[in-house]
């Protein structure tokens, strides 16, 4: 398992998203996010850039501005 799906899973546990939520803001099925978190198999170049902006959006650090283009980076509006 990667680091950045170690954080991932760690970010889902800490906040309560479930799978199909993370699923939905990457663009794939829900078992493909099992899969990385069971360490089956691990996410392609593309989806590995969204988990680490998704686990940007969660930092306490950032500021409202950073979130928003986060955010909006990802399609969340």
């Amino acid at each position: 398992m990667t680091e950045e799906i170690q954080e991932l899973k760690k970010l889902r546990a800490t906040y309560g998203i479930p799978k199909r939520e993370i699923a939905a803001l990457l663009g794939v099925p829900e078992n493909s996010v099992h899969r990385w978190e069971k360490g089956v198999c691990t996410p392609n170049p593309t989806h590995r850039r969204k988990i680490a902006l998704i686990i940007k959006l969660f930092n306490e650090d950032l500021e409202n501005e950073q979130r928003k283009l986060l955010a909006k980076e990802l399609g969340i509006t």
